[in-house]
């Protein structure tokens, strides 16, 4: 069935707080929504530190048990208090928000770096495995269970200490009881899930260590152990089939790690090590020859490490480098040569051509005879002709900038990318992904003409290109365009509202991951636009 037109609203009307203050914090700028909360980089006014603040979602706001579930588990994590959980400084509410203000991790989580390294060198991978251990055993002496421990929720910081983050799924053991509170249990995710958790039943902090050696099995293999088209698929072979060899997928590895991460990773939960103080102990016997300073470790995290191949968090200096190697005359790109503003509006307007020219080689069904401003978008036949139409539309100079996102939205509209059943749908997949690209290169090339407008804008651009960077890991081109986007999107909003002392090092990071081994950006972004942005802001910037 059609959505209703009422349901292809503009994607960048949601609402946006930055600039606001908060009770003793002003929002600076949103880092990226959840199932529950916005999320905003802000500056603590009386302490002069940046925190994250995550803000309960308004449509949510109204249902009191969310009000209040979010209060309590906000509540349970700040009672935590250990070097590797992310800190809550404070849970409030202000003029109807409701908010959680917590530490900000400056630096990345540990999928980002998966998705850059593809695999952990196994000493690194025993010091998160060590770190993640530590906080799950300051939480199992408090009485809380995560429930979703997984890459995302492993923060790397800038000098390679690691920190757990979100325990937006967490519970408080109940006394009486022994398992877990019920109101308001949501599943965890399917790809690290213990298999109690997938089939509903009772968990403990060993749920939590199956998740961890899930994760630790990820690290070191490469990619998840459990994989299928759709998430009950994944539950299910986390609940019966046997958890493959992970000697036999890297034998290079010593073997007590796999042992450990064996042990970690049994079906039941009586075969696997009963808290994280076992880990630790376990972990701490391994032998990795001359290595013996395991804290020293997060400084192989947080550097370039010549021996391990490691580069996380100083972006700056990799970026500087990689620029000066370009500057020292071994070649010269081409935004160096003469002409370069010229050469690039010519790029700018032969790729209009070129996209106009595809989109009427290949028009979709009776294209003119729709009246887009009356917001009368149809439904094509397949997402690509939708795409091609939604082009074609885009391009006409009657077409209003309102009704332009709405040609873009209404690809995943129409065609979104997972079916009823839960089976992902590559052809919607690639087209929405396509639309949401240029849905953000519109806020990010053309934006609005207030200054205001162009911060809701640049904002809105920076959470696509986020979704975009969590999903895309099987498409690196696509991965690293939103990067690139996702820079240029910071620069852009950070010359509009300078007040963001953390913008810099983020922008750098990103900049660092779309530059090839020569120091040239990479050749197959996909979007020419993006390419061309990216490369003027390493110019202005180094």
């Amino acid at each position: 069935m059609a959505p209703n037109q009422s349901d292809l609203t503009p994607h960048n009307r949601v609402q946006d707080l930055t600039g606001r203050t908060l009770g003793n914090y002003v929002l600076i700028r949103r880092l990226g929504r959840g199932g529950m909360a916005n999320v905003y980089l802000a500056q603590q006014k009386t302490l002069q530190r940046p925190v994250a603040i995550k803000i309960l979602k308004p449509e949510l706001a109204t249902d009191q048990s969310y009000v209040e579930r979010f209060h309590r588990e906000a509540q349970a994590a700040a009672a935590l208090s250990q070097a590797n959980i992310v800190q809550i400084y404070e849970v409030g509410d202000c003029d109807g928000l409701h908010f959680i203000a917590q530490e900000y991790v400056r630096g990345q989580n540990l999928r980002q770096y998966l998705n850059r390294h593809h695999v952990v060198e196994p000493i690194l991978a025993v010091s998160i495995m060590r770190q993640v251990s530590a906080a799950l055993s300051e939480a199992c002496q408090q009485g809380v269970i995560h429930r979703d421990i997984k890459p995302e929720n492993i923060m790397i910081s800038s000098n390679g200490e690691v920190k757990v983050t979100d325990f937006g799924l967490a519970r408080v053991l109940d006394d009486q009881r022994g398992d877990l509170t019920q109101i308001g249990i949501t599943m965890g995710t399917p790809l690290y899930m213990s298999p109690e958790q997938a089939e509903g039943g009772a968990v403990d902090v060993r749920s939590d260590l199956y998740s961890m050696g899930i994760t630790a099995w990820h690290m070191l293999a490469g990619h998840p152990p459990f994989d299928g088209e759709n998430a009950l698929t994944i539950a299910v072979k986390h609940l019966n089939e046997a958890l493959p060899s992970l000697q036999a997928a890297r034998p290079d590895l010593p073997k007590d790690l796999c042992e450990i991460i064996q042990k970690l990773t049994n079906k039941r939960p009586e075969d696997r090590f009963q808290n994280p103080a076992a880990v630790t102990k376990q972990l701490r016997t391994l032998e990795f020859g001359e290595i013996a300073d395991w804290e020293g470790l997060t400084d192989k995290l947080a550097v370039n490490d010549s021996d391990h191949g490691t580069k996380l968090s100083d972006s700056r200096l990799a970026v500087t480098r990689q620029l000066e190697s370009i500057m020292s005359g071994h070649f010269r790109p081409w935004w160096q040569r003469p002409l370069y503003l010229g050469l690039t509006l010519a790029a700018l307007v032969a790729g209009a051509i070129t996209g106009a020219a595809f989109a009427f080689s290949s028009p979709p069904t009776d294209p003119l005879a729709i009246d887009v401003a009356s917001d009368a978008i149809p439904r094509m036949e397949t997402a690509e002709a939708q795409y091609e139409f939604a082009l074609k539309k885009f391009l006409s100079p009657d077409t209003s900038r309102v009704s332009q996102r709405k040609l873009w939205q209404s690809v995943e509209t129409y065609f979104p990318q997972h079916e009823s059943n839960g089976d992902r749908n590559w052809e919607n997949t690639q087209q929405s992904r396509r639309a949401a690209l240029r849905l953000a290169e519109l806020e990010l090339i053309n934006p609005d003409d207030s200054t205001a407008e162009q911060i809701i804008g640049f904002q809105e651009a920076i959470v696509i290109f986020d979704g975009l960077i969590d999903e895309a890991n099987d498409d690196p081109p696509f991965l690293r365009t939103a990067q690139a986007g996702k820079a240029v999107a910071l620069s852009k909003l950070q010359i509009l509202y300078p007040e963001d002392p953390e913008a810099d090092i983020e922008i750098n990071e990103l900049l660092g991951e779309v530059i090839d081994e020569n120091g040239d950006i990479r050749g197959d972004l996909r979007s020419v636009t993006i390419k061309q942005e990216a490369e003027a802001e390493i110019r202005r910037r180094f």
